[in-house]
């Protein structure tokens, strides 16, 4: 395809990370383009391209908060909390921070308990870090009350690290930073067609708003490409630390994998806004008719509740999770997601209290 073209090329394959800024030039600019994309499609204000995966996208984004609470004298605010229904690698980079995990609830349809986060925000109100919410979730729910999850975090002095992981379902038609959100990681190697799989490189961007800017990761200052002074406003930290600030790299080199981003910006600029509010559309079109037919006996589809205003003031208006569901003769509530994640179509029996996906 056409965005995989310039990766044979040498000009980008064969220089060196660390070669000096004059000898990247144009490197530079597809970088500071690459970001600039990046923050209008998630409405965030800076973008680091440091982390080579999402992993490394999360622990950056959760440095990023601890350095701003200790930038605060907030040092003791060490409680994250993650919904049942979050992705499986929060719990991990949490702690990898140095958080206690706290997990809160879902109801019976997949939602996040609004309820239990409050109760838990209001607990541990004096020690709050953050929490981290997948949106999607995994359980292929759009939260409907993720403008006021926000808010309970924001009243008790948290944080809100929002999952990327499922950014395929909002590319064009919501933005992360718009309801609420302090903090995502991305996948380039998922939403920004980078192929993914078989150990092959990815890039897990950490974009983040304006007063977490300061604590992206550093940059290195003599060598390669580095965030200048005289950068465009909201990239890499809209000029707050120009790379330099107090949290430390989380990859070898300043901007990770750099050879496989002219993919990103290739499918970016070819797309455009229009072709990428498309093809999320298309991915939501596709769901209910793929699972109307696939709905197994005695499985039943929750109904879409519709709301009134416009998508990017409430984000769940337009996209609600659907979970299937039924019961066995024991009485287990069983859930079959399909996923905002990617395509997915779970093609196994159902197995009680669990919730598995398959990509196909």
């Amino acid at each position: 395809t056409a965005e995989m073209i310039p990766v044979t090329w040498p000009e980008f394959g064969n220089l060196h990370p660390l070669a000096p800024a004059t000898q990247a030039t144009g490197y530079q600019q597809l970088i500071e383009e690459l970001e600039a994309m990046l923050v209008e499609c998630t409405g965030y204000d800076a973008v680091s391209l440091q982390p080579n995966s999402g992993a490394q996208g999360e622990y950056a984004g959760l440095l990023a908060i601890r350095a701003y609470h200790r930038s605060r004298g907030d040092a003791h605010r060490d409680i994250c909390l993650i919904p049942e229904s979050a992705h499986g690698t929060n719990p991990a980079s949490a702690q990898m921070c140095g958080m206690t995990v706290v997990v809160t609830k879902c109801d019976a349809n997949g939602n996040v308990d609004l309820d239990d986060i409050r109760r838990n925000a209001e607990k541990y109100s004096t020690r709050l870090a953050a929490l981290m919410v997948t949106y999607p979730s995994t359980h292929g729910v759009f939260e409907e009350d993720i403008v006021a999850i926000c808010d309970v975090i924001h009243q008790h002095g948290g944080q809100v690290y929002t999952d990327g992981a499922n950014m395929n379902a909002l590319v064009g038609v919501a933005k992360p930073g718009k309801w609420g959100s302090d903090v995502s990681h991305l996948n380039l190697h998922k939403t920004f067609c980078i192929p993914h799989g078989g150990g092959g490189p990815g890039v897990g961007p950490c974009a983040v708003k304006a007063h977490l800017a300061p604590f992206l990761p550093k940059t290195l200052p003599n060598a390669g490409i580095h965030a200048g002074e005289d950068q465009k406003a909201a990239i890499h930290g809209s000029g707050f630390n120009s790379g330099q600030g107090t949290v430390g790299m989380v990859s070898g080199a300043s901007f990770g994998s750099a050879s496989i981003l002219p993919i990103s910006w290739m499918y970016i600029a070819m797309m455009g806004s229009t072709g990428l509010r498309r093809a999320t559309q298309v991915f939501q079109g596709h769901d209910f008719p793929l699972q109307r037919r696939r709905r197994a006996p005695r499985q039943t589809l929750d109904a879409p509740q519709r709301f009134g205003g416009r998508l990017r003031d409430h984000p769940a208006a337009a996209l609600r999770g659907l979970c299937r569901q039924r019961r066995d003769q024991a009485g287990f509530r069983q859930v079959a997601p399909v996923l905002a994640r990617h395509f997915l179509l779970h093609h196994r029996e159902l197995q009680p209290c669990r919730v598995e996906d398959a990509a196909i």
